[in-house]
């Protein structure tokens, strides 16, 4: 649940446009952007976000938290999570469709 401190200081900012990502148990009321795990989160969000394509795909060891969260920063392209056993076919298409 987003707190009034929380509501007030995103309002200062300004936005046009806010998203939530999640699932259902993390999101409500809301039409999440959401996977069955959070590699299928990261498709989906790269897929909504670039929907016609980026010039870069990022990627993220979706084992370790902390290298997702500092991929964050990138606004350019999409971030895709690899699995310990490397990108899956999903994410490998989705990285030829973006890169140009």
């Amino acid at each position: 649940m987003t707190s009034n401190d929380e509501i007030g200081r995103l309002a200062k900012l300004g936005p046009t446009t806010a998203y939530a990502l999640g699932g259902n148990d993390v999101v409500h009321p809301t039409t999440p952007i959401a996977g069955a795990d959070r590699f299928e989160t990261a498709l989906a969000i790269a897929k909504r976000a670039f929907p016609d394509g980026a010039r870069s795909v990022y990627l993220a060891n979706g084992s370790v938290f902390v290298d997702a969260i500092a991929a964050g920063t990138v606004t350019d392209g999409p971030i895709l999570l690899a699995r310990a056993s490397g990108l899956g076919q999903k994410e490998c298409e989705l990285s030829l469709i973006h890169i140009s």
